[in-house]
């Protein structure tokens, strides 16, 4: 019994994931999804231009 506690705790894990990234994708559905994956490479190199220096 003890060998599947593990999974069975994986399986819950993945479905609150699983539930968040539902959430989230249902707050940016207005968003194309090139526009998020846009701001997302803007705000990371703006960071990384910034560390740069």
């Amino acid at each position: 019994m003890t060998k599947e506690d593990p999974a069975l705790e994986f399986s819950k894990f993945a479905e609150k994931l699983q539930k968040e990234m539902d959430e989230a994708e249902e707050k940016h559905r207005d968003k194309e999804p090139s526009q998020i994956i846009v701001y997302k490479f803007n705000e990371n190199y703006g960071k990384y231009l910034r560390n740069k220096k």
